[in-house]
């Protein structure tokens, strides 16, 4: 087995979309790691939910794997959220029962011009798991997606 693991630094913002609200092309799900632009992959911005989090406590792994039945990736983010309201327990509640594909907001990948990174993760119902525990008020959550691309980059987003 070949196993890489990529560190994508802090998340900033994770945006959960409902599967009909995307429009991907047969040509945007063979192994490529990037879009050049958002504005061909989700058909309505408003339907878009926010994940709630606490503050610089998000970070997302991506682990590539080979093995017999091919190759795939792991996308791993895990956050918290600090005596969480009850919208945002809907929120939660929402990513548990029902898979959703995301965009991914990150902090610190391009210095230069100061802008952050976005990603896109595909995700299918045998593909899809996220779990929460509630340690003392502060509830744990981690999502995990199992795709063929793992994250993909999004240049240009509108």
């Amino acid at each position: 087995m070949n196993c890489k693991e990529n560190f994508f630094g802090l998340v900033t913002e994770i945006l959960a979309c409902p599967p009909e609200n995307i429009s991907v092309s047969d040509t945007s799900l063979l192994e490529k790691k990037y879009f050049a632009s958002s504005a061909n992959i989700i058909a309505n911005e408003r339907l878009l939910v926010h994940v709630p989090m606490k503050s610089k406590t998000a970070e997302c792994t991506e682990t590539h794997k080979v093995d017999l039945q091919g190759e795939s990736y792991e996308v791993n983010i895990t956050w918290s959220v600090e005596n969480p309201t009850p919208e945002e327990l809907g929120a939660l509640e929402n990513l548990r029962y029902s898979h959703k594909h995301l965009i991914i907001r990150m902090f610190g990948d391009n210095s230069q011009t100061k802008e952050y990174a976005r990603y896109f993760v595909y995700s299918s119902v045998d593909g899809y798991r996220f779990e929460y525990n509630d340690n003392k008020g502060v509830l744990e959550c981690k999502l995990s997606i199992l795709n063929t691309n793992g994250l993909q980059r999004i240049f240009n987003y509108t």
